[in-house]
């Protein structure tokens, strides 16, 4: 007798189970469409050092900088070299995407603000920034 209630009773777990994979599924697919066609990747290399400026800057200060116009992003301290000499220097990972995101004019107009207070104020002679989006792959420099 209880064999017989136990499988109306898996068919219903079972099938409710299956509701919801594919609604879960379903779910998945419309945050990935909603995102995938206009994301943006930059990233930005930049020396601790500055010769214009004498002086060799610690990660918090490019951090002080980079804070006041994108509330994320990764940083990463790195080894490189400008002019065959080997310095300490940051890459900035920052993302146009998700919950943060903002118009593409919007964001490359912060990019070049950032950039252009971090030649500025880092004494920088130059920073490369690359840019990725569905458009392809751009780079640029800023030379003072």
């Amino acid at each position: 007798m209880k064999a017989k209630h136990l499988t109306p009773v898996l068919l219903i777990i079972i099938a409710v189970l299956i509701i919801f994979l594919i609604f879960q599924n379903r779910e998945l697919s419309s945050i990935k469409v909603k995102t995938e066609n206009e994301d943006t990747i930059v990233r930005i290399y930049v020396a601790l050092s500055s010769e214009k400026h004498g002086k060799v800057y610690k990660p918090e200060d490019v951090e002080e900088i980079l804070v006041k116009h994108f509330p994320s992003a990764t940083v990463q301290e790195t080894v490189g070299y400008y002019e065959g000499k080997r310095e300490k220097s940051l890459n900035i990972t920052i993302f146009n995407c998700c919950d943060w995101k903002v118009s593409d004019k919007k964001f490359r107009n912060k990019v070049a603000k950032l950039n252009e207070e971090l030649t500025q104020k880092l004494g920088q002679e130059a920073i490369l920034v690359e840019l990725f989006s569905n458009d392809g792959r751009e780079g640029f420099q800023t030379i003072e």
